[in-house]
């Protein structure tokens, strides 16, 4: 009964309230089928979590993140639409409240671009701040080397959000283990073969914790990851469009990415 739970291919995605991990692995996992989980325990990080949150601890306001900064919000990895910026984290999440005091949909030209938005009006000594669109994805303290392990870099946070381990891949996030977090956490997992009778280290189906931040409205670029993909949204709202394997050879894929945007994407 749990199997035939799964989404068939071109159909709804399947919506699963409180799972357990049998009925998960057995189901979705099994059938390698995306699937919707809610009621799951996350700690109190959904309730506290805004920007405003974030800022107030110390040790994340200061950290050095690298952002991606664009005067779009169809951020394009083909073509390179946008430019990094290292910053503090608490600037970016400084100018990520002001946009949602602004209507929350792009911001001004702060987090370290001192002057890069700013243009001249004619005939007048006032300046009009180009809109930016900012977008974070945390990476491992050696990236040529290792994976993002976001709660391991930010213990603060890693005390207000409890990954769902046991549904997701039957084990518990370690110091040995890393994961994928927008603000969205998303875990990164390795493809497992769904088995009630042996279940593998933790680390053996744990890959990467990252921790994603967006200015509202940004969209990212058509892509793939190689292994699953367990996506927490913490705080406001997230849309995620699903192609099936089977399209892969009308996306003009350019290494794991896609230059397809606009109307051709969103329809």
């Amino acid at each position: 009964a749990a199997a035939a739970a799964a989404a068939t291919p071109g159909g709804p995605v399947h919506r699963m309230h409180r799972p357990s991990p049998a009925d998960f692995r057995l189901g979705p996992a099994a059938a390698r089928q995306p699937a919707v989980l809610t009621g799951l325990d996350l700690g109190p990080a959904p309730w506290l979590w805004s920007p405003a949150h974030l800022a107030a601890m110390p040790a994340v306001a200061a950290a050095d993140v690298s952002v991606h900064v664009s005067d779009t919000p169809h951020l394009d990895f083909v073509r390179k639409n946008f430019t990094f910026t290292n910053v503090p984290f608490g600037d970016l999440l400084g100018a990520l409240a002001a946009e949602g005091e602004n209507g929350g949909s792009g911001g001004g030209g702060g987090v370290g671009q001192k002057g890069s938005g700013d243009c001249e009006k004619e005939n007048t000594a006032e300046k009009v701040t180009k809109k930016k669109w900012y977008y974070l994805r945390s990476i491992g303290r050696n990236p040529r080397k290792e994976p993002a392990h976001a709660l391991e870099q930010f213990p603060d946070l890693a005390r207000e959000l409890k990954l769902p381990s046991d549904v997701l891949w039957g084990g518990t996030v370690g110091p040995s283990a890393s994961t994928s977090a927008s603000a969205s956490v998303s875990s990164t997992l390795t493809p497992a073969t769904p088995s009630l009778a042996s279940t593998p280290p933790a680390n053996d189906r744990y890959f990467s914790t990252v921790l994603r931040c967006s200015s509202g409205g940004l969209r990212l670029w058509t892509h793939y990851d190689a292994m699953d993909n367990a996506l927490v949204q913490l705080h406001g709202e997230k849309r995620v469009l699903l192609f099936p394997p089977r399209a892969g050879a009308g996306l003009y894929l350019d290494g794991s990415s896609c230059p397809v945007v606009g109307p051709a994407v969103d329809g």
